[in-house]
């Protein structure tokens, strides 16, 4: 069998089943410090401080998007205590984040001790891990965001990912990844500059990289601050994607492993292999996984057009084109995430206040066209 042949003779392994959760809700969470680490637990005086399966419970990458827009809500928040109280509204409103099968089983298995202390101890959780693990999967998915809007010619949102703006904390949590940062120009001066910005970029990334140093040819900068801003975004997006293979592999790297095992299926009991999740974050990074699976960019090549960094953003036509091959959005006036819906393009959320936003570009935009129609129409005249 020659290499060809042998690296291609893969067997099919087949998909597991299919996500199943419990969705245990309780109404009030009470915080406290225990060895330096802020801990959560739930109310549980009474049953009917909780509520199980309700009809509002959150689909797999409704769950995922989410926990990203309350990230994204937490970046432009100015202290702990509001960060904190943004975590626990979310868990009272949709549900509790950690030890989800234990915690049902602790009220309705067999062994069930109702409001006693079996409970509080398997409802019990940090708030520090639930931040770290918000954290790390919304930093993970704006970044994944900005590969896939520059992967339909709009690398803004990839130019401008990284800055220091937001609040600082111990971990850095808000701080968003900087692996777009070394595509950008080094710098337009001499070689001795640019090789001094090539090694603080490798120190930002943590690159040990022994490969030599080569500078990168002036590019042909002008007098126009608007038309250089073109010039390196063209740049920047010509390497980033030249680089598509490697960004994409160090996305993969920052998943979580996600395990099955043998189950009993609650709605058949039968016994399947199904995935194991029993954390929100669980659920919502197999979401992700999905919305990946589901949307390859793997091998996409672009023809850079100078016009398409002049692109309006309220100009709906061209984001209805972009709107067709993603599954999901971010509102462009509360900054949400939600999930795409069968009518196609998707700008702003449904809320009404964003609906007027909506409302309001769509008449700027049809003002902005109507005067180019109309200054076209005089110069031919």
């Amino acid at each position: 069998m020659d290499y060809e042949s042998f690296m291609g003779s893969y067997l099919e392994v087949g998909i597991v089943g299919k996500i199943k959760y419990r969705n245990v809700i309780f109404k009030n969470y009470s915080c406290e410090y225990r060895n330096s680490e802020r801990i959560a637990f739930p109310d549980i005086s009474d049953f009917d401080s909780v509520e199980i399966n309700v009809g509002k419970a959150l689909s797999v990458k409704e769950m995922l998007f989410s926990l990203c827009s309350l990230y994204i809500s937490m970046q432009s928040m100015k202290s702990m205590a509001e960060i904190t109280k943004a975590a626990i509204d979310w868990c009272c409103e949709n549900g509790h984040p950690y030890n989800i099968e234990e915690v049902f089983s602790d009220i309705y298995g067999e062994d069930a001790t109702g409001a006693g202390t079996m409970l509080k101890r398997d409802a019990t959780f940090s708030l520090d891990d639930f931040l770290r693990d918000l954290a790390k999967l919304g930093k993970t998915f704006l970044f994944y965001y900005c590969i896939d809007m520059l992967h339909h010619n709009m690398p803004t949102a990839a130019y401008e990912l990284y800055n220091d703006d937001y609040m600082v904390t111990a971990e850095d949590l808000f701080k968003p990844y900087p692996f777009f940062e070394q595509y950008k120009y080094a710098d337009p001066g001499t070689p001795k500059q640019q090789k001094a910005n090539y090694e603080k970029m490798n120190k930002l990334l943590g690159i040990k990289d022994s490969t030599p140093f080569k500078p990168e040819p002036r590019l042909e900068l002008t007098d126009d601050d608007k038309q250089n801003e073109k010039i390196l975004k063209k740049y920047f997006a010509s390497k980033a994607l030249a680089d598509y293979d490697r960004i994409m592999d160090t996305l993969i790297d920052m998943f979580p492993d996600m395990r099955t095992r043998l189950k009993r299926d609650a709605d058949t009991g039968k016994i399947r292999i199904m995935p194991d999740v029993n954390s929100v974050f669980d659920i919502a990074w197999i979401g992700f996984s999905k919305i990946i699976d589901d949307d390859p960019q793997s091998g996409a090549e672009f023809e850079f057009d100078d016009d398409i960094y002049d692109i309006d953003y309220d100009d709906m036509d061209y984001y209805e084109e972009v709107s067709q091959s993603k599954s999901y959005f971010f509102c462009q006036h509360c900054k949400k995430v939600f999930p795409k819906r069968p009518n196609g393009a998707q700008y702003y959320c449904s809320s009404p206040e964003c609906q007027k936003a909506h409302a309001a570009a769509r008449s700027r935009a049809s003002y902005r066209n109507k005067m180019k129609k109309k200054s076209l129409a005089d110069s031919q005249a």
